[in-house]
């Protein structure tokens, strides 16, 4: 019963007696008040009405942060309690399946019609973005500065190879899967994958983030983990735009900040950004404030041997002292990028329960240069 009703003003004249001999009464047209007024009012209407449609309408919910003002037992009853009314007007039946269908073609359809306007939005976007890049190029060394593209081709795959000492205890894989479409606005999807383990630890984790394609932010992002027999999946929308985020399974909003990145995403973010040899950089980017800052450390230039070649490499230390993972203030973890235009992670150390594992380029596909 709830949504929007348009009718031609002719049948409400109708309704009202104005095109009856006599009139009607002078009393209210509705008795019934809320969820109820809405199915009365279609049933003193429909008589009256050469056809009737259920048109769906998108239900935003990304743009309406405010609590629900819907009391549903309240309105159930006071619904039971009008069914006299609505029975008199001797279509309630018919208003009732009307509104139904209403209501399942709305939900059926937001989804699709929430990407359409999203896609609007994103076009408006993407235009406004090109006619800001035509400044100048000096704002992007700004810390913290968005990057104007997402610079990575589909297809794109690093394998890497896990040790633990002298012992290899697993792989993992980093690949630009794709485009995929979210909420009307084009993302590039990645995917990282990593499995192993060493003693009586094992992990099996894929992450995936969509990134916007103009913009860099992320739009979506899943976590699907098992470690040390336990498995967990955590799955969030991220609402850049509204500055919001939303978990799976849970029905609150949650804050987030202004151009979000995820944990995959931060992986091959920190490859599109100046880095100097000494500094220091923070970052507050990560989707969930409250584990805010990133902190990057540059540390110096290093000559690596890995996928069987030698590289140029930047030594970074990225850290995230209030949240966990290979990237916590306790794991220490060192990241080696190539030290080039493609800034390829070329290996990645982290501390461990039960000590440190280094992971190492095996393989590297560059896919052809044009493609998206």
């Amino acid at each position: 019963m709830s949504g929007f009703c348009a009718l031609r003003l002719s049948v409400l004249r109708q309704a009202l007696g104005g095109g009856s001999v006599g009139g009607r009464d002078a009393g209210p047209l509705l008795a019934t008040d809320g969820w109820c007024a809405s199915a009365e009012l279609l049933a003193r209407l429909a008589p009256h009405a050469r056809r009737v449609d259920a048109i769906p309408a998108a239900a935003r919910y990304d743009l309406v942060q405010r609590p629900s003002r819907v009391q549903p037992w309240r309105q159930l009853l006071a619904a039971w309690q009008a069914r006299a009314v609505i029975r008199a007007a001797r279509t309630a039946v018919v208003a009732l399946v009307v509104s139904a269908a209403a209501l399942s073609a709305q939900s059926d359809s937001a989804r699709s019609d929430s990407a359409r306007s999203d896609s609007a939005r994103s076009d408006s976007a993407r235009s406004d973005s090109a006619r800001s890049d035509s400044g100048p190029r000096d704002a992007l060394l700004q810390i913290g500065a968005v990057a104007p593209a997402v610079p990575f081709p589909v297809g794109e795959r690093l394998v890497y190879q896990a040790k633990f000492g002298i012992f290899n205890v697993g792989t993992a894989t980093m690949e630009v899967a794709g485009i995929d479409t979210v909420r009307g606005a084009s993302a590039l999807h990645l995917v990282f994958r990593i499995s192993g383990g060493a003693l009586w630890y094992h992990i099996e984790q894929t992450l995936e983030s969509w990134v916007g394609r103009s913009d860099f932010r992320s739009r979506r992002f899943w976590n699907q983990t098992v470690e040390k027999g336990k498995s967990w999946e955590r799955k969030f929308d991220i609402y850049p735009d509204s500055g919001f985020y939303r978990e799976a399974g849970r029905d609150t909003t949650l804050a987030t900040v202004p151009d979000p990145l995820d944990d995959a995403a931060f992986l091959y973010w920190i490859r599109t950004v100046p880095l100097e040899i000494g500094k220091r950089y923070e970052y507050h980017r990560y989707f969930r404030p409250e584990r805010n800052p990133v902190i990057v450390e540059v540390l110096k230039r290093e000559r690596v041997g890995v996928a069987g070649r030698k590289w140029n490499a930047i030594v970074i230390r990225p850290r995230i002292p209030n949240g966990g993972g290979i990237f916590a203030e306790r794991a220490d973890a060192r990241m080696w990028l190539s030290d080039d235009d493609h800034r390829v992670m070329l290996a990645l150390q982290s501390n461990f329960s039960f000590g440190q594992v280094t992971m190492k380029l095996k393989e590297y596909s560059d896919p052809p240069a044009g493609r998206p």
